[in-house]
């Protein structure tokens, strides 16, 4: 018998009621089929396989799995060969249409995993390169960004820019670079205070000299 070009994975959504899940693939036995709930094999279910020429069969599950998983129906055909021809030996039809399909259904379960890889990895154009991360270790707590030439560099979540930590509490608070550029909380000064620098720091102090530190400040935040 022909292979049809039917995908050898079928993903379905639980709703808690029900329990018959079909698959159009071919399998030659139980052992051929895998089937996961949220991404953990199970064997909580009976199959059915189709009687040759046609192809497929159901699986009914002991309890419906939960509403909102994921259950996934997929192929795991060894990738191996056992039959084996004896000279003068008979050829049955259906033993040589098995061999010959058995390959034939080993390309397209590859090709279903390298879809299903693809669509969760990150890809570059194919005439770009970009170096490895670095390791588990060093990458822990930190964001994945890129740098001014487009590799892969690791950052705190507070200097990113899809996940930037807000660091203010209150009314009247702003935000100044820290260590590193890192954005910290610098709180509102008492009134008649003026924004200078000590040290390098933003900080708040006494207004001296008459009104031209205030005046000028509040020119700088009117945009004047």
């Amino acid at each position: 018998m022909t292979v049809s070009t039917a995908v050898p994975r079928i993903d379905y959504a639980g709703n808690g009621v029900t329990v018959l899940f079909t698959f159009d693939f071919k399998i030659f036995k139980a052992a051929d089929l895998e089937v996961t709930v949220d991404g953990v094999v199970v064997t909580n279910y009976t199959l059915s396989i189709a009687t040759p020429p046609a192809y497929g069969g159901s699986i009914t599950f002991a309890t419906p799995p939960a509403n909102g998983s994921k259950v996934v129906l997929k192929r795991v055909l060894p990738f191996s060969r056992s039959t084996d021809y004896q000279n003068g030996g008979e050829l049955p039809e259906q033993t040589l249409d098995d061999d010959q399909d058995a390959p034939v259904m080993m390309i397209q379960q590859l090709a279903a995993d390298v879809d299903v890889r693809l669509g969760s990895v990150l890809r570059v154009p194919a005439n770009e390169a970009i170096p490895e991360l670095s390791a588990a270790a060093s990458r822990a707590n930190l964001l994945l960004g890129f740098n001014a030439v487009g590799d892969p560099v690791m950052v705190p979540p507070a200097t990113s820019g899809g996940g930037f930590v807000n660091p203010m509490t209150a009314a009247g608070d702003l935000i100044a670079g820290g260590a590193g550029g890192a954005a910290t909380r610098l709180s509102i000064g008492s009134d008649g205070q003026v924004l200078t620098v000590v040290g390098g720091a933003p900080t708040w102090a006494a207004a001296t000299g008459g009104s031209g530190g205030q005046d000028a400040l509040q020119r700088s935040w009117q945009g004047v």
